[in-house]
């Protein structure tokens, strides 16, 4: 309950949803530059005229897919950061880090996860630190 208090009371929330905004608008400035210039490139091929045009469709998911392959580990990094910022609030209100290791640790057997994977897995996947480092965080961590 200390953890999700704490993503509530951090406005990490408030602070992902402006992220994403700002993050996507500059995204589809960026979309709209380069991608009229690859449609004008290919404008003697059929189908591709301009960028509104509904047979640009596959080109325009093309560059969304490319652009969230590339902002993964931007992303994944913030929402690391804000999960261990909601840990470290839990533990600075309950002081009982015994409790907050043996947690992960049991939502660890219980789904049977990975404790520490491997740095590709983190930077594109991770959206919570790795559960070793999680447990290591809360026997650490001196509130």
């Amino acid at each position: 309950m200390g953890h999700e208090m704490g993503h509530y009371l951090l406005r990490h929330v408030l602070i992902s949803c402006l992220l994403v905004a700002l993050t996507y608008t500059g995204a589809l400035w960026l979309v709209h530059r380069l991608g009229n210039r690859i449609v004008s490139s290919l404008q003697n091929r059929p189908g591709f005229e301009h960028l509104s045009d509904l047979g640009d469709i596959p080109l325009l998911l093309l560059f969304v897919a490319v652009f969230m392959f590339l902002t993964s580990p931007l992303f994944n990094a913030v929402s690391r950061y804000q999960e261990n910022e909601a840990d470290r609030f839990a533990l600075e209100i309950t002081h009982n880090n015994r409790a907050s290791a043996l947690a992960f640790v049991k939502l660890q057997q219980e789904n049977l996860g990975v404790p520490r994977p491997g740095l590709l897995v983190k930077l594109w996947r991770g959206t919570h630190p790795s559960l070793g480092e999680q447990i290591d965080f809360a026997n650490s961590y001196h509130p």
